[in-house]
């Protein structure tokens, strides 16, 4: 008889719609302990139980067809599980169950309100699985809906990259981008780093490993992963969804100009040789003869007296110009060396001075005129909000969904294009609020050049050849280059002092001679007389 025959067995299946460990990390524990209680009230003999961490919405998921293959084995008869729409919230899989249903593979399906038998009516499982189905599809364009108009808003409808935060505190489809307070100006001295002293990717991965280390989940950021960040347009106030580019409503780190010259430092770097040896100023200079880059290398010779081997670094031109006879010669890093020193030499002049200078630019009144370049600038801005508008007017008046998205597309294109400008801009008008600011960068580093050079680090010395001017040469074994107007400036003071033309008088600080010069004097040389030709 049928009571005397063994128990039925189950599989009970429980399904969660994520794969993220941190998201209903309880939910298929529940489903499991309810349908074991269940199972312990009706008698039933549990088989086994299968899980799923992934959405029915389409099919494909492991658990699934583990729980059908097994089926059709004759492990189980029955299914345990905590609602119908755990099983599928698409019709191919709804259909699979609703099949094995009707031909008593599937014995019962039980859930804690409800029984499902082969004799039921199938249109009361196909309206279940259709409106499971349905549920999907409309939870699907509602979440969709909901991340346009955040991304509308200017907000990146994802994990924000390390140097931000994703809000999480606040009203759902309401959460902001933040600054990261602890890896923020991380990131963005290493930006800065990268522009200001035009490293390989390489020479920056090794800067922030030995100077700002970077983790993720308590391991060093990978070379890799490292490389991604300084490709991401989002630190420029940009971000890409579904191909196509949004401004940002978070604090960009730097702006889209620095983002693209950054894109030329890291492409013109690209594919150099890794070196294990360090030449501290190689990249800096190109030949007086051909215009090729300056390359370094490096020769042992064995000393007889000592004998040991020393090690000697050469700087010459790389014969990249296949063209051009090149006859420049080699020149070793201490002459080189020796002849930066002796450039640095030439505009040094007493610490008053510079001081006073730096004083001086302190008293200056910004200039409250308007520039040129801002008004410039300004005229473009509104020419292309007038084009933004009226792309929103043909929008909002648009039925054809291609064209729809073309002009979607296209106005997202001007926007970034506005923002560049914006930021443009902004850094006109702090300049002209703090117009002297470059100035007194340049002097800041021109009264510390001579020790940082002989005491820093190749970067250090590398920031102060750059700070001194630019294009330098190597042209008959002497360097050469267009000094920068505040270079000149200190030359020709320095110049002017040697010559005598102004006169020094003992004071308490010393300056080569045992002299240097009151206040009188350092104003008769900065100021001496309505206008200055130094």
């Amino acid at each position: 008889m049928v009571h005397n025959a063994s128990p039925m067995r189950y599989f009970i299946y429980a399904r969660k719609s994520t794969e993220d460990k941190k998201k209903q990390v309880q939910s298929i524990q529940d489903q499991v302990r309810t349908m074991q209680d269940v199972a312990r009230e009706r008698g039933f003999e549990v088989a086994d139980v299968i899980t799923d961490e992934r959405t029915a919405k389409s099919p494909g998921r492991k658990g699934f067809s583990q729980l059908i293959e097994r089926i059709n084995k004759g492990e189980a008869e029955g299914i345990l599980c905590w609602k119908l729409d755990r099983l599928a919230r698409n019709m191919i899989d709804g259909g699979t169950v609703i099949w094995l249903l009707q031909e008593s593979a599937i014995a019962e399906i039980v859930t804690p309100h409800k029984t499902y038998l082969p004799s039921e009516n199938t249109l009361v499982l196909n309206v279940e699985f259709g409106m499971a189905t349905q549920f999907s599809r409309d939870l699907k364009v509602n979440v969709e809906r909901g991340m346009q108009t955040k991304i509308e808003q200017g907000w990146f409808p994802a994990p924000a990259p390390i140097g931000y935060l994703n809000e999480k505190h606040a009203n759902k489809g309401c959460k902001r981008i933040l600054i990261d307070s602890v890896t923020f100006p991380v990131i963005q001295h290493l930006w800065q780093t990268l522009l200001n002293y035009r490293l390989s990717m390489k020479e920056l991965y090794d800067y922030m490993c030995e100077e700002s280390p970077l983790y993720r989940k308590g391991k060093l950021f990978s070379r890799s992963r490292f490389d991604a960040l300084f490709h991401n347009k989002f630190y420029s106030g940009i971000f890409t969804w579904k191909n196509v580019e949004y401004v940002g409503a978070h604090i960009p780190m730097i702006t889209q100009k620095d983002f693209e010259k950054a894109q030329e430092i890291l492409n013109t770097g690209k594919g150099l040789r890794t070196r294990e040896l360090q030449f501290d100023l190689k990249g800096l200079f190109r030949c007086g003869c051909c215009d090729a880059l300056i390359t370094a290398e490096s020769h042992s010779k064995h000393v007889k007296s000592t004998g040991e081997m020393k090690e000697y670094k050469y700087y010459r031109c790389g014969h990249r110009k296949k063209n051009i006879r090149c006859c420049e010669k080699p020149l070793s890093e201490t002459i080189i060396e020796e002849q930066i020193l002796q450039k640095i030499e030439d505009m040094t002049i007493p610490d008053e001075v510079i001081e006073f200078g730096l004083h001086m630019l302190d008293q200056m009144d910004s200039n409250p005129k308007e520039s040129t370049v801002e008004k410039h600038l300004k005229s473009e801005i509104e020419l292309l909000n007038k084009r933004i508008v009226n792309m929103e007017n043909n929008l909002a008046e648009e039925s054809e969904a291609e064209i729809r998205a073309t002009i979607h597309t296209r106005r997202n294109e001007l926007k970034v294009q506005r923002n560049g400008l914006e930021q443009d801009l902004k850094e006109a008008m702090r300049q002209r609020q703090n117009p002297n600011i470059e100035i007194k960068n340049r002097l800041e580093l021109i009264l510390h050049a001579k020790h940082t050079f002989q005491k820093g680090t190749a970067e250090q010395k590398k920031k102060v050849v750059r700070g001194l001017g630019l294009n330098w040469r190597i042209s008959d074994k002497k360097l050469d280059y267009e000094p920068h107007f505040v270079t000149l400036a200190l030359t020709k003071t320095k110049r002017s002092l040697v010559l005598g033309k102004h006169r020094f008088e003992l004071n308490k600080s010393q300056f080569q001679t045992g002299k240097s010069l009151s206040l009188a004097e350092v104003k008769s040389i900065w100021y001496p007389g309505q206008g200055s030709n130094l």
